[in-house]
């Protein structure tokens, strides 16, 4: 049974990573350079990879056990592969605004419904049963 609490932790643990990746490259943007890649992007990288890897694997079980109704087995692929990715972009001024943007974008949205989503889950189970 996936571990509810914890999904809709590192779920909102990924919104304050996703703020911070994109403030991160507002800076990057305005300031017109690229960062360093071992002292600053990987660190940042590996970190976050392994929030997201373990947010994959609790979002994927917890879809298969809740079948919530709008939210499917790629779209949690494409929310994490899509992290993974920005993530890195965020650190290099040459990175397309509306690309980086539109992942985000997703991102935002997914991770948002998902919370949305486990915190009516729990709600639901902490509500007396009606009469």
């Amino acid at each position: 049974m996936a571990d509810i609490p914890k999904l809709a932790e590192l779920t909102k643990e990924l919104l304050h990573y996703l703020k911070e990746t994109d403030e991160i490259f507002q800076e990057v943007k305005r300031k017109g350079e690229k960062r360093d890649f071992y002292t600053e992007v990987k660190p940042y990288c590996d970190r976050l990879h392994g929030v997201v890897s373990r947010w994959k694997d609790l979002a994927a079980e917890w879809q298969r056990e809740a079948k919530p109704k709008n939210i499917f087995p790629i779209q949690i692929e494409n929310t994490a592969e899509n992290f993974n990715t920005i993530a890195v972009q965020a650190f290099y001024p040459e990175t397309s605004y509306k690309r980086f943007k539109h992942h985000a974008s997703s991102i935002h949205y997914i991770l948002e419904k998902m919370l949305a989503e486990l915190e009516g889950d729990s709600a639901d189970e902490k509500s007396p049963p009606s009469a």
